[in-house]
């Protein structure tokens, strides 16, 4: 067992030397030998708590370092073994271990959406603040469940927690699921206010023409209809230009160039 100890101590201080399966695997059966030690032996015994805590982290390490060389299968063995006993989990600090929920719930998404769910979640509730978790559970509710109204309860606090750093295509994704979600509860206002962080400069098409949509709904015609036409100069297949220029002209009794 001191071997054990000593073996995974040169791992973690040597990290990123050893990444081979073979390297891996070893960890992992460290971690369970000092764990099966623990476990019957009493606590007062010298090595008892320093090796339990040992273990805890090695499964840890190895459940992103295994991830990260794409060794997925021992970064669930790596978990199973660590979720096995709540004695280990007590020796990880919380955010630590919403950062474990979280990637073990990306690993699942790929075979079972509500695992995968699950797990997200288990990681927001270690974590308040873990705004990527937020960020893949408004994805997922928003475009696999379609339940929007969760979708927007999610992306509203990844949006709250995202850092100065955070990726581009992150806060646009969650900017464009509020402006969606906003626009399906009817909240015009909200939605069209929203929608503007996404494209400030208004240089797309699309973004444009979904404003343009949005001025109509929120009964601003004159700014509804020049901005489907900037739209339709832009790109004249805009569905959202084309039908929003339908409205203004229906509104306006030019009925049959709204058919048109």
């Amino acid at each position: 067992i001191g071997f054990r100890g000593i073996l995974e101590m040169i791992y973690q201080i040597s990290e990123g030397m050893f990444v081979t399966e073979a390297d891996f695997e070893t960890r992992i059966r460290n971690a369970n030998e000092m764990l099966c030690y623990c476990d019957g032996n009493s606590k007062e015994n010298w090595p008892y708590a320093s090796l339990e805590y040992l273990a805890s982290q090695t499964l840890v390490c190895v459940i992103f370092e295994a991830y990260r060389n794409s060794y997925v299968d021992l970064a669930i063995d790596a978990y199973n073994l660590l979720s096995s006993r709540q004695k280990c989990l007590s020796n990880i600090k919380p955010m630590q271990l919403s950062l474990v929920y979280e990637l073990i719930g990306v690993i699942w998404l790929k075979h079972n959406l509500d695992y995968g769910l699950s797990y997200l979640s288990l990681a927001t509730k270690y974590d308040s603040k873990n705004y990527s978790a937020f960020y893949f559970l408004a994805l997922l509710n928003f475009h696999e469940k379609h339940d929007y109204v969760q979708a927007l309860t999610y992306a509203n606090q990844c949006f709250a927690y995202l850092p100065e750093d955070a990726s581009k295509n992150i806060v646009r994704d969650v900017i464009t699921i509020q402006y969606f979600c906003y626009a399906m509860q009817k909240d015009y206002l909200k939605a069209r206010e929203i929608i503007s962080n996404i494209d400030k400069e208004l240089k797309q098409p699309t973004i444009v023409g979904n404003k343009a949509y949005l001025d109509f709904k929120c009964k601003d015609y004159i700014n509804a209809e020049r901005l489907a036409l900037t739209a339709l100069k832009m790109d004249p297949e805009v569905g959202a230009a084309l039908n929003t220029m339908g409205m203004v002209l229906l509104h306006k009794g030019q009925y049959a160039h709204a058919v048109k």
